[in-house]
């Protein structure tokens, strides 16, 4: 029986009476977009926000109707507000736009002064030394310390991986990471070493060097008896 695809709008013949497409191609277009069956108008809520459906992908509409107030595309680095703290409520008047750390200061608020500050993480208050610093914020009149503390940070780049996690190292004062089997073990588990510049212990565990040791006696025992045969 010679049918009409309902996608293609291409004749096909087919023996089945409630076929309706003449590839899985075809069945496969045809449920894409506002033919899905689940399509709900190209619009989705995720993590507090409304996304629209823009070429194919989905968009954050507080940003999109940003930029149709301002007449330009947002950069990176510029972040839009809920004034109300409605995520939901995208009217231009309620949206403004403001830098990463402004943003951060408005939804979560930490204590601070010109000699300490409080960490977004531990939420400790610590001395401004205890910060890292970031040059470009200073420059431009902002806090130049950075929002978490050296040690949170160090344990956020550790978890994440965001610097590598082959060249970042975890290392406090009570503790240590090995640089080959990447635990964190105690100070002690180290091998002590005096040397100018360095935190005062090995890079790699007592267990890692001494299974290091061992293969290299196996490997020079092994290319010995090679020599010989």
């Amino acid at each position: 029986m010679e049918r009409l695809c309902e996608h293609c709008r291409k004749p096909f013949t087919s023996d089945h009476h409630d076929q309706r497409f003449c590839s899985r191609s075809c069945v496969t277009a045809s449920r894409v977009g506002n033919h899905a069956p689940n399509w709900k108008g190209g619009i989705k809520e995720e993590h507090g926000y409304l996304l629209i459906r823009v070429k194919g992908g989905y968009v954050r509409e507080h940003r999109i109707v940003m930029e149709q107030k301002i007449g330009r595309p947002l950069r990176d680095d510029e972040l839009v507000h809920h004034r109300d703290g409605n995520g939901f409520n995208n009217d231009p008047d309620n949206l403004e736009i403001v830098s990463r750390t402004s943003h951060r200061q408005k939804h979560v608020p930490t204590f601070r002064n010109k000699t300490h500050k409080q960490c977004s993480r531990c939420r400790h208050v610590l001395p401004r030394s205890e910060f890292g610093v970031v040059k470009e914020a200073a420059e431009k009149g902002n806090d130049p310390s950075r929002f978490r503390c050296k040690l949170c940070w160090r344990i956020h780049a550790l978890i994440t991986g965001k610097y590598g996690r082959n060249n970042f190292t975890f290392r406090i004062s009570t503790h240590k990471q090995c640089v080959r089997c990447r635990a964190v073990k105690p100070r002690w588990a180290f091998h002590p070493r005096r040397i100018e510049g360095e935190d005062g212990h090995s890079s790699s565990c007592k267990l890692c060097v001494r299974l290091e040791r061992t293969l290299r006696r196996h490997r020079k025992k092994t290319v010995a008896h090679a020599a010989i045969k």
